[in-house]
């Protein structure tokens, strides 16, 4: 690996990325547009690898309630994903 891959390797981040809102003027922890493409999609979060994204949604994502089942801690999360800062479906 030269130095300029290792260079470029530095520099790349991560986003936490969530779906648009399905309607805009609603809820903002209402339904999410799952299939809206990823350059709609809103950034939540900045890091510095990918797993400190993953570990922040892992973190995020579950709650055990007291009948077994698991809730969402943050709704805002769920169907998030962690970008890549030089992912190419961001340019719009």
């Amino acid at each position: 690996m030269t130095t300029r891959h290792i260079t470029a390797l530095a520099l790349v981040g991560w986003y936490l990325m969530i779906p648009p809102l399905q309607n805009p003027n609603g809820d903002p922890s209402g339904p999410r547009n799952l299939r809206a493409p990823i350059s709609e999609w809103d950034q939540m979060a900045a890091y510095d690898s990918a797993a400190r994204c993953q570990r922040d949604i892992a973190k995020c994502y579950v709650f055990p309630q007291p009948d077994g089942t698991n809730k969402p801690v943050k709704p805002l999360v769920i169907g998030g994903l962690c970008i890549s800062t030089d992912d190419p479906r961001l340019a719009k």
